[in-house]
Order: structure tokens, then sequence, then C-alpha cells
């Protein structure tokens, strides 16, 4: 496997490696990437015609990739359930930790969000899937804690719009709940990316709290 600065990819996926120059010297870190992630681009449309599940039923596999924005205009972030392994320390641990043992289980439950100019994994996110009736589960969100932190977020919430819509082109609900660690977590669950308390009687997992986004309007 080669490795890149934040994420180590599976064979065939298009990332190369940036963790050195040309001369084979270490790189120094890269300038952050723009903060705004252009989430318009994705669509109930794109995303229906880019997701496939193989394998048995209960036991399927998400594949999926789309470019954003709009194809035929530049596209500098990819999101993708490749499998990714976050390696660096630019990750909480727990969403690290979540993040990588399903993206090693290899059935797609963890999306990431790559920027193709700098070839970093900029943000990604772990999920339980069960059935269309259900809505997805999030079970981790990372984001990168370095000069990549804003352009982390608009990622974030280009993830979750795909998830969104994954549930929707199923046939479920479209909306998402996540398992959030109280703390620090639990307040970014909230904002900036809207999540809310969830209804009394669903249960968490301890020392958490389970929330609620519904799907988006558009």
């Amino acid at each position: 496997m080669a490795t890149i600065a934040s994420a180590t990819p599976t064979a065939g996926c298009p990332i190369r490696s940036t963790d050195h120059d040309s001369g084979g010297r270490p790189r120094a870190s890269a300038p952050p990437g723009p903060s705004p992630v252009p989430t318009a681009g994705i669509t109930l449309d794109r995303v229906k015609g880019q997701l496939t599940l193989e394998g048995p039923e209960g036991d399927r596999t998400f594949v999926f990739k789309l470019y954003v924005p709009d194809p035929g205009q530049p596209s500098r972030y990819m999101v993708t359930a490749d499998p990714f392994e976050l390696d660096e320390d630019v990750w909480a641990e727990r969403a690290r930790k979540l993040v990588n043992k399903e993206s090693r289980e290899g059935r797609g439950r963890a999306l990431f969000c790559v920027d193709r100019v700098e070839d970093l994994v900029i943000a990604a996110i772990a999920f339980h899937y069960e059935g269309p009736a259900d809505p997805f589960l999030v079970r981790a969100i990372a984001e990168r804690q370095d000069a990549h932190e804003l352009a982390s977020e608009g990622c974030v919430h280009a993830l979750k719009r795909c998830l969104h819509l994954f549930s929707l082109v199923l046939g479920g609900p479209g909306s998402l709940l996540y398992d959030a660690p109280s703390g620090a977590q639990e307040a970014r669950a909230r904002s900036p990316y809207e999540f809310k308390d969830a209804p009394r009687g669903l249960a968490s997992q301890p020392g958490g709290r389970l929330l609620i986004q519904p799907p988006p309007d558009d």
C-alpha cells in the first residue's frame, strides 16, 4: 500500500503519495485548502447514479464515488467509499479508530472526502446501516485538527449530505442518527453540524447522546 500524508489507500485508488517530494525528501505540510466545499453538486440524481450495493441482503457493501462539484467543472473534492486508513495524529483518536475499523472491513461503511489537489483525506464518517426502514446511524465523524480544519468542516457537510441521500435513494426516511460522545464531539455535532436531540427511548452508547438530523429540504 502507498502511504499518503493522511491515509493509506488500497491499491488502485487514484491518490498519489504526498509525504515526499520528487527527490524523495519529506515534504513540508501542505498549505490549507479552501474552506468552502460545494455541496450543490451533490444531488439525489447524481448520488443515485453513483451508488450501488453489492452482496447478500443484510450484509450489503456500499460502492460509491462522486466528484464535487458537477461534472464539467473543476472537481477538487472526491467523496468515496473506497477504503483508506487514517494514520496521522491530526484525527481524534476515537473517530480515527472507528473509521479505520469500518474501512478495514471493506463494506463501504466509511465514507471519505478527499482533496485531490493536496492528495489528502480531509474528513471521514463511519456509519451503520440496518435497512431502508431505519435512518443511517453515524458512528463517528473524523475531522482534521490541523491547518485544513475549515476545509474539513466543509467536507463533513458534504459527507452528511451524501448519507442523507443514500437513505432516500434506498427508500429510507433520509434522516441521520448520530451516537455522539459527550463533550466536544457532541458540541460539534450540534453546531456546526445541526444535529438535535433524538426522541427519548432510543438507545445510545454509555456516556454519549443520541442525536438526529432530518433529511435535507431540497
